[in-house]
């Protein structure tokens, strides 16, 4: 049997198992959208490599060719995953998600709603077009586009003006982390060239084929170990599996708790690194025992966040009490334990706030009028994401072990989400991106109103109030061919944030 042929049924069999501006949006020129490159599932790159890197062998990526060449405006998972090798942002985020200067030069805030910056000299777009304010000025409304992946996160900034070599930013409210706000791509406002970037590669290409190339002209003058990077064209799951199945796509980056998890058949690493996704408990604030705080905060004790993190998780996400990831500065300033899995806590805090078993039936009753109440909650998920359900399933457990008389309800996405509108549930589990700036709504399954957790202070406010129970950060995991690279230290903004370090082997 063809050897390829053979590839691809075990991958099969495998898967069956200058001005101020209030942010009148530019006019984008209307170019047309690449054509479709055609499918190369289930063949290997048909074309010829001129340029191969000196370790021996090719390196690919999987791109979305239809996708939008603006990386402003891309939604394509696999063509953001690649752009921080060709565009540069003002910073990046370390993986404690702090913000890190790349593009941004002198950054200060000029009053609690104005903030300024300045790009730094003689760096240039691979056009040769040099690097100026009015760019950055041109990219932030871009990425404030409500079509733009940035828009949300940026819309607390309202304006922004140049003033020489300097943008000023003006913000509706104080934003002591505008800095980790400021990771879009920046891009030249000048240029016609497509994939037209600051950063440490250059986009080439030839006939049928796209490929990346070290800038000759980039402003860091550090080498790098990938010499020649092959675009690899897939818009289908089973292409992608295909292409690294035969060594075409050479890095994958995945969710492992996705429902459609994309894998390496066959022998891979893993290089996991944190994300901003929180999974967490929602609690309707209007029920006549959840609308009090100190409730809020013994069921906070009746989680083992560690155990949801290994068992349901398969240990691809980091337990948490606050709605800030935990490698985060702030979040290891801020004393936890009173809030952390401990049912003997529970009980005496439920007991403290009146919830006894008054008639001995296993159930804890509260006192409603003139009479006594069994305290009843559902906790509520959706089908379609099956770690949320088996994780009500195990709030469910753990809160009638205490005596709260609790069921899961495992629900259709539709009657899911209209009984959180209606709010026809007393807690549910689920899944929310926190902003980079810690703000966060104080429901976040509606908009009902906006914390911000950047100070101690804040996070200790939270805390009390408790609106929300924190459970777990998902982590994201980079996949490689084992043996092929060393070194990589993959974070939320850049997969390959500290490239010049690779290892690369044949």
């Amino acid at each position: 049997m063809n050897i390829r042929l053979l590839a691809l049924l075990l991958v099969l069999l495998v898967s069956l198992s200058a001005c101020d501006f209030q942010f009148t949006l530019p006019t984008l020129s209307s170019e047309p959208s690449p054509s479709p490159v055609p499918s190369p599932s289930p063949t290997s790159i048909p074309w010829p490599v001129a340029s191969r890197n000196q370790s021996g062998g090719v390196f690919g990526l999987a791109w979305d060719a239809a996708d939008s060449a603006n990386p402003l405006l891309s939604h394509s998972r696999y063509n953001r995953d690649l752009f921080p090798l060709v565009y540069e942002s003002l910073f990046t985020l370390d993986a404690a998600f702090e913000p890190q200067p790349l593009l941004a030069v002198g950054f200060a805030s000029v009053s609690s709603l104005t903030y300024s910056l300045t790009v730094p000299p003689n760096v240039t777009f691979h056009s040769g077009q040099a690097l100026t304010a009015k760019d950055v000025l041109y990219s932030l409304q871009l990425a404030k586009q409500p079509n733009a992946p940035y828009a949300a996160s940026l819309s607390v900034v309202t304006g922004a003006r140049v003033e020489g070599e300097t943008l000023v930013i003006e913000t509706s409210r104080p934003c002591p982390r505008l800095a980790a706000l400021l990771i879009f791509p920046i891009v030249s406002q000048a240029s016609a060239t497509p994939w037209d970037g600051t950063g440490p590669y250059v986009v080439r290409s030839d006939e049928e084929r796209r490929y990346l190339e070290p800038n000759p002209t980039w402003w860091r003058h550090t080498p790098l170990p990938l010499q020649h990077i092959e675009l690899c064209p897939v818009d289908k799951l089973d292409e992608m599996t295909y292409l690294a199945s035969v060594g075409d796509i050479s890095l994958l980056n995945t969710d492992p708790n996705d429902s459609y998890a994309i894998t390496f058949p066959g022998d891979y690493e893993i290089w996991t690194y944190p994300t901003l996704s929180l999974y967490y408990v929602g609690i309707n604030r209007s029920h006549f025992l959840l609308e009090n705080a100190a409730i809020r905060r013994a069921l906070s004790n009746a989680f083992d966040r560690t155990y949801i993190a290994s068992e349901f998780f398969g240990h691809a996400a980091v337990p948490t009490v606050l709605p800030i990831p935990p490698s985060s500065p702030l979040a290891q300033s801020i004393e936890t334990t009173p809030y952390e899995y401990n049912l003997r806590d529970m009980a005496d805090k439920l007991e403290a706030i009146g919830l006894t078993d008054a008639d001995a039936d296993g159930t804890l009753d509260v006192k409603k009028g003139y009479a006594r109440v069994p305290f009843t909650v559902r906790v509520l998920a959706h089908e379609q994401d099956i770690v949320a359900g088996r994780t009500a399933v195990y709030v469910a457990a753990q809160l009638s072990q205490m005596g709260i008389e609790a069921q899961a309800n495992i629900l259709p996405l539709k009657a899911y989400q209209d009984a959180l509108a209606k709010g026809d549930y007393e807690l549910y589990v689920g899944e929310t991106q926190i902003s980079p700036d810690f703000s966060m709504s104080t429901e976040p399954s509606q908009s009902s109103g906006t914390s911000l957790l950047s100070s101690d202070a804040q996070a200790q406010i939270w805390l009390s109030t408790m609106p929300f129970i924190p459970l777990v950060f998902k982590q994201q995991a980079v996949l490689t061919h084992r043996g092929q690279l060393q070194g990589l230290q993959p974070t939320s903004t850049n997969l390959f944030a500290n490239l010049p370090q690779w290892t690369v082997h044949k």
